[in-house]
């Protein structure tokens, strides 16, 4: 007699959103199947996903916005500071998938391709499109930041900020697209609410930008959330944002 917990995973088709095939999506009632992947435990995992992954960036913007500008701090340490939250957001969220049980491609996370660098340019180019129109209304009517950033100063700085742009751009996405938008899809049965709501906590906790970039993250949130639902892979998402953010680096 074999193992009562095989009939979870082994008719469980194998989906990446390219070819064809509609990727598995989760249900609660078939996540509840197993002791481990109750309702409320699915909810418990997102709670540790938010504390982890939004909550410290939240407070950040919060506290951001009550204190005056201040100078940033040496770009090294900031580097390194972001790429070690990054990091650990990336583990606790890849963990608690792996313990899930779950496809991986049901999140998204399926092996890298060609497809996905060509995805990612055309994704880069709609987010760059927005950007400088959005950029060009808000400093018509006045509403740009005075937040101050790290700068550039040393050569080993570069080095630097591609680790942490990448780092970090992965885990935002891991977090606020692939797996709050799966695990919302399945727990609210929406995809609207499944787009929407981890948007807005994209754009709040860019609130240490201004009202116009929380508008702004918000917006590209809700881009790359659609992108999500259309395509089913973070490799596109991800090489966007992190084209992107380089981009914004060198040009600032």
């Amino acid at each position: 007699m074999g193992d009562p917990t095989d009939f979870v995973k082994d008719d469980e088709p194998e989906a990446d959103g390219l070819d064809g095939h509609q990727p598995h999506l989760p249900d609660v009632k078939d996540a509840a199947v197993s002791p481990a992947l109750t309702v409320g435990t699915i909810w418990g995992e997102v709670c540790a996903v938010l504390s982890i992954g939004v909550v410290p960036y939240i407070l950040y913007a919060g506290i951001s916005l009550r204190l005056p500008p201040s100078d940033p701090l040496p770009y090294w340490l900031d580097a390194i500071q972001a790429t070690v939250m990054s990091g650990c957001t990336i583990f606790v969220t890849l963990y608690l998938i792996y313990r899930s049980g779950e496809p991986w491609g049901s999140f998204g996370i399926t092996r890298p391709s060609v497809a996905d660098v060509l995805l990612g340019i055309a994704l880069l180019l709609a987010h760059a499109a927005f950007g400088f129109c959005f950029d060009f209304v808000a400093w018509r009517i006045g509403a740009t930041s005075d937040h101050q950033f790290p700068w550039l100063e040393q050569t080993a700085d570069y080095g630097l900020m591609v680790l942490k742009v990448g780092v970090s751009a992965f885990s935002e996405e891991l977090v606020t697209r692939a797996y709050l938008i799966t695990r919302f899809e399945s727990l609210l049965r929406s995809r609207g609410a499944a787009v929407l709501l981890p948007a807005a906590l994209f754009g709040t906790y860019h609130g240490y930008q201004g009202v116009a970039g929380m508008v702004f993250w918000m917006a590209v949130g809700l881009m790359y959330g659609m992108a999500f639902l259309l395509l089913r892979r973070i490799w596109p998402l991800a090489i966007a944002h992190t084209l992107y953010n380089i981009w914004w680096q060198l040009a600032t």
